[in-house]
């Protein structure tokens, strides 16, 4: 069985940026409260939830398009979120402020000052310049895709005109009667335009 790669975000790259902004933003909404283990899961499931569903509604308003979809779980909300996920926040929430938090910030504040901001100015442009290219992707499928639809409406109307033309404009037969000749495809009209 051969494994490949598969990219699940928006991004070309292999950063997934809700999940980077889910983190900073529980973090700082959890910090505060970072001595107490209740109110980090509680405070950590609603910021995270509330970016997650906003994050989606956003998303599927600019490029009409879904990056994860929820409805197959149990009491989603849109498709956007759901119980199980908001509560996987709530325990990467816990895990964040008291575990890898601590570990990171010690690890960075070891780099010096120059170096962390040399990285740090290279990590925001490559992130900066894949957030470009992958925004710009985004509107030109939409572009495709608004594009697409417009020409299967074409197709469907033309169809639809060509069948109609051929019902109402078949070859002209005529109807002998006792005293009266009349085409079919007259007779045909003037029924449809009588009812």
């Amino acid at each position: 069985m051969e494994k490949e790669w598969i990219n699940r975000g928006f991004l070309y790259g292999p950063l997934i940026p809700i999940y980077g902004y889910g983190a900073v933003v529980g973090l700082l909404f959890t910090f505060p409260v970072r001595g107490s283990i209740p109110m980090i899961f509680l405070i950590g499931m609603l910021g995270s939830t509330v970016l997650e569903y906003c994050t989606g509604v956003v998303m599927q308003k600019l490029f009409h398009a879904r990056y994860w979809d929820y409805s197959r779980n149990r009491f989603n909300l849109n498709g956007y979120i759901c119980p199980f996920c908001s509560f996987a926040w709530r325990l990467f929430s816990v895990v964040q402020i008291k575990i890898l938090h601590p570990l990171f910030a010690s690890a960075i504040l070891e780099v010096p000052a120059d170096v962390s901001s040399l990285i740090s100015t290279i990590l925001v442009a490559i992130y900066a310049a894949d957030t470009a290219l992958s925004v710009q992707s985004a509107l030109n499928l939409k572009k495709k895709r608004q594009n697409n639809q417009i020409n299967v409406l074409q197709k469907r109307t033309e169809d639809r005109l060509v069948r109609f033309q051929s019902k109402r404009l078949q070859p002209i037969k005529v109807i002998s009667l006792p005293g009266l000749t009349i085409t079919r495809a007259v007779a045909r009209i003037a029924g449809k335009c009588g009812s």
